[in-house]
């Protein structure tokens, strides 16, 4: 009898074993408790008196664990799976007896309201079998992952029908929402729906008392698509989202259509669950940016279209984000500004003029323009690089533009500078007006180009003209470090400390005068290294001691510690902020009304100095590393981060470290320029 119990044993998996050594777990602790109580008359005990041997080996012997990872039909998956749950429900009965057991980490109670005889209980047993990995489930976990997944199906695969305004491969299992989930209305196909032009529509599965709703789909109902000629080549592409530091935040499909005459167009339409998620992921990365980044390295793209419907705007905007779209020929950036009030689809039309024809039919105007004629001699007149034509709904609002200066300058450095010094763009605006524009030199995505402002649009081209002189290169402003490494190594993992935190304050203080009566601290010794910056930092108001008489300089700085320290320097410091502190806690759960620092804490997140985690949750008694510390200060100070460095300082901050250009920005000396972004790029030393 025990052999063959022995034998059984071995035979099973180590997940099988677990399940057997848990059941037989269940009855030596039941017989125990019983057995320790004594007999006290319940009809419950009277089994186990005397005959505890007997009844082990009974129910060990009765027990046969169905092999979950070796049952081969659907109808025994089934029985492995109802054994599983009756240990769960063993447990439950003695529970109320006030036994004390070990975890049992396998929640399968939504088995209790499955029919055996049910077509979804029959569904279950089978996608348990087909889930099985290779050698099958590894533990407990493993089979309660693949059971959670059958209860929460994936999200329903449906796409609009421009043409008829209704839904494809919607279901009667299905329910669509057109306010943004905040109603549901069951789907009928006998009796489908026509929905509006220019509609975000949300389809999910509905739940039915055993599953939970699926995640939803959205679809977009827009204008109807024109249908290309037979010999029109269309293709899905998909490109990046990026923060304003070029991180991915999200993938976005791009439609390229190619028609007979090999005329290439782009057209992009974003998302709302897209646009959630770039705006989330930049928002936890501390940005302000999402960027649609749409290349063209093969330089055949004649037309790129790109939509923002309402829904996805909407995300952007209520995460005070800016709009950037990016392509081979210009950047577009649009500021929060603009975007905010914008009640409508937005879009933008852009098309490069890559002919020679059409290039020389805008210089052609160009030198015809009293607004150009003014400043040089028709002869010197000359446009560089691509003209671009933008069209967009977006009018009357302010909107940043590059051009790239692609080709054409002298290589001769003096000739190519003085070209650079002499240039405007001259706009032919789609009400009719012409205007030469004043913009900038700068340098983005590693292009030479000229950035500018303009509130109309239509079309645009960089222009020389010898007596412009509007435009000028910028000469590289240098900085010095503010905080040190020790030696190779930076410890951006370490915690800083408070003299740490005072010597980094004090050094971008510009009046270091120590006023009369200031003390560092009963423990700061004479001597210490951080003397004379904490004085200073003292003096100035943007930090205090953690008493009356100690500073603490070996402590560390908590994020509460350094919102305050931050709303401080903002509001005294060399920096002031221009904006207003929003009293409260920055609707952060964590952080309570009554909370010591709550006040700055929303002052600090609404200026975007600190961001939040995820969950909203701010983590106020979480202790600042010195990479964040670096972060945080850099973006006080206006400093960085220091796009474009390519040489490591230290050995233990490699160039994929999250905050290797702000590091870079806080600990080297190092010269820059600031782009069309407004973001810094390391120049030549």
């Amino acid at each position: 009898m025990f052999a063959e119990l022995g034998d059984n044993y071995n035979a099973l998996t180590t997940v099988e074993k677990d399940v057997f050594k848990y059941y037989l777990y269940i009855q030596l602790k039941t017989a125990k408790e019983i057995l320790n109580n004594g007999n006290n008359g319940n009809d419950e005990n009277d089994i186990f008196n005397g005959n505890l041997l007997s009844f082990l080996i009974a129910a060990s012997m009765g027990y046969t664990p169905q092999a979950i990872n070796s049952v081969s039909s659907a109808e025994d998956m089934g029985r492995s799976l109802q054994m599983l749950y009756s240990v769960q429900q063993m447990i439950e009965m003695i529970k109320p007896f006030g036994i004390e057991l070990e975890d049992w980490n396998l929640d399968l109670s939504k088995m209790g309201s499955l029919n055996p005889e049910d077509e979804i209980t029959s569904e279950l047993s089978n996608w348990m079998l087909d889930k099985r990995p290779e050698g099958g489930y590894a533990d407990l976990a493993a089979i309660q992952s693949t059971f959670n997944q059958f209860f929460t199906p994936a999200a329903p695969s449906v796409t609009a029908d421009a043409a008829t305004n209704k839904l494809v491969g919607a279901t009667a299992a299905m329910e669509y929402s057109i306010d943004d989930g905040k109603t549901w209305t069951s789907y009928d196909p006998e009796n489908a729906p026509v929905f509006s032009t220019y509609v975000n529509v949300q389809v999910r599965v509905k739940e039915n008392g055993v599953r939970a709703a699926s995640p939803t789909t959205t679809v977009t109902f827009n204008a109807p698509v024109y249908i290309p000629p037979m010999n029109t080549n269309t293709e899905t592409r998909y490109v990046d989202v990026q923060g304003s530091d070029g991180s991915g935040l999200a993938r976005t499909p791009v439609t390229r259509t190619t028609d007979a005459s090999g005329k290439v167009k782009d057209s992009v339409t974003l998302s709302s669950d897209i646009a959630k998620e770039a705006v989330d992921k930049a928002k936890a990365q501390g940005g302000s940016t999402v960027r649609i980044a749409i290349p063209d390295a093969e330089d055949k793209v004649s037309e790129v279209s790109v939509t923002i419907p309402t829904a996805a705007l909407t995300q952007i905007n209520d995460g005070k984000m800016s709009l950037e779209l990016s392509t081979g020929d210009s950047v577009v950036s649009i500021p929060t500004a603009s975007l905010s009030g914008f009640g409508q689809d937005l879009y933008f039309r852009l098309v490069p003029v890559k002919t020679e024809d059409g290039r020389v039919q805008v210089e052609t105007r160009a030198k015809q323009e009293k607004a150009v004629q003014d400043y040089a001699k028709d002869e010197s007149i000359k446009i560089y690089g691509r003209p671009m034509q933008i069209e967009t709904n977006l009018q009357s609002r302010e909107v940043s533009l590059f051009l790239p200066l692609k080709n054409g300058l002298p290589t001769d450095a003096a000739e190519r500078n003085r070209i650079m010094n002499h240039l405007g763009v001259y706009a032919e605006h789609s009400d009719g007006t012409k205007e030469l524009i004043q913009g900038k030199v700068v340098t983005m995505n590693g292009m030479t180009g000229i950035q500018f402002t303009v509130k109309k649009f239509s079309t645009f081209a960089i222009v020389y003209a010898d007596g412009l002189n509007g435009t000028q290169t910028q000469t590289p402003t240098a900085h010095t470090p503010y905080i040190n490494g020790f030696g190779t190594d930076f410890r951006p993992n370490a915690f800083v400390t408070r003299a740490q935190m005072a010597a980094m304050l004090a050094r971008n203080l510009p009046d270091t005068t120590v006023s009369a009566g200031t003390t560092a601290g009963s423990d700061v010794k004479a001597g210490h290294w951080a003397m004379d910056e904490i004085l200073k930092a003292k003096s100035a108001g943007i930090m205090g001691g953690v008493s009356e008489t100690m500073f603490d300089p070996e402590g560390s700085v908590t994020r509460a510690q350094m919102a305050a320290i931050a709303a401080r320097w903002m509001q005294k410091g060399p920096t002031t902020s221009q904006g207003v502190a929003n009293p409260g806690n920055g609707n952060y759960s964590d952080v309570s009304d009554t909370h010591w620092a709550a006040d700055a804490i929303s002052y600090v997140t609404s200026a975007g100095i600190m961001t939040g985690y995820a969950g909203q949750t701010f983590k106020p008694d979480q202790k600042l590393t010195r990479a964040e510390a670096v972060k945080v200060l850099n973006r006080l100070f206006g400093r960085g981060p220091l796009n474009g460095a390519t040489t490591v300082t230290f050995t233990d901050v490699p160039a994929t470290h999250w905050a290797f250009a702000d590091i870079e920005e806080a600990a080297t000396n190092h010269k820059y320029t600031v782009d069309a972004q407004g973001a810094e790029q390391i120049a030549a030393q």
